[in-house]
């Protein structure tokens, strides 16, 4: 079986997932303090550009760190 690296609903890694989005895998862990589901640490390519498709306005960047409880990008926490 083949493991290319295309939008297949093969189950991967951090570090695969990237790799076949075409990201750092900074990227995807960031996306994963955002919100977005890796449960077992794995998750697929079509699952990540539904996400990202859903988020339009993500940028790694806002998720410098993970956040405690729910998921909210660190501008909401000013004033705390």
């Amino acid at each position: 079986m083949s493991q290319g690296r295309g939008s297949d609903g093969l189950l991967k890694n951090l570090t695969r997932l990237a790799e076949a989005l075409g990201v750092s895998p900074v990227f995807v862990k960031r996306m994963k303090w955002a919100g977005f589901p890796m449960p077992g640490g794995r998750s697929t390519v079509p699952w990540a550009l539904a996400w990202l498709k859903a988020h339009p306005n993500f940028r790694q960047s806002d998720w410098t760190r993970p956040l405690r409880g729910a998921a909210r990008p660190p501008e909401q926490d000013a004033g705390r």
